[in-house]
């Protein structure tokens, strides 16, 4: 599990690299709530979207290339990532 924090040191959208190997599971937790999440190399996107705290959408998604990243532009999201071997 890491933790991104939102915005970075400079102001700007905070972003975390996510390698592993494709069918991993990665699951994004906001803390509080967090705005203007962005996805890349996950089954399921997420394109510039709130994720409020409580029912998160952002449960249980799947890597599909090895190589995935999330972004947001504020807030806190924990990102629990789960090899697939261990989520099945």
């Amino acid at each position: 599990m890491r933790l991104l924090e939102a915005p970075d040191a400079r102001g700007q959208p905070a972003r975390l690299d996510l390698a592993g190997r494709t069918g991993d599971h990665v699951s994004l937790l906001p803390i509080g709530g967090v705005e203007g999440v962005t996805t890349e190399g996950l089954r399921y996107p997420l394109r510039d979207e709130d994720l409020p705290a409580g029912p998160a959408r952002g449960l249980s998604n799947l890597r599909d290339p090895e190589n995935a990243a999330v972004t947001a532009r504020r807030g806190g999201l924990r990102v629990v990532e789960v090899p697939a071997a261990l989520g099945a």
